[in-house]
């Protein structure tokens, strides 16, 4: 078994199928959500200060992944052109 596969529980992966934005999308949503709803758990228990930095963070992590995605798109359509 390689690496792909045992990243993806012993499926085979092949890496040059392509996946659909909304597939993405969707994945990144689901992430976004878990994420926030971990967050608000766990903030109930800290102090104010540590709620508003765990804020900054959670909002600088999701904007890190749509940022990410966005180059991705913007990339797959400028190799389109060509």
């Amino acid at each position: 078994m390689d690496l792909m596969q045992a990243r993806h529980g012993g499926v085979p992966f092949q890496s040059h199928d392509k996946t659909p934005l909304s597939h993405l999308l969707e994945i990144a949503v689901h992430k976004t959500y878990h994420d926030l709803i971990t967050t608000t758990d766990l903030m109930a228990r800290k102090p104010e200060v540590e709620r508003k930095i765990d804020i900054v963070m959670f909002a600088s992590r999701t904007r890190q992944l749509f940022i990410r995605i966005l180059a991705v798109v913007k990339w797959a359509r400028l190799l389109t052109i060509f």
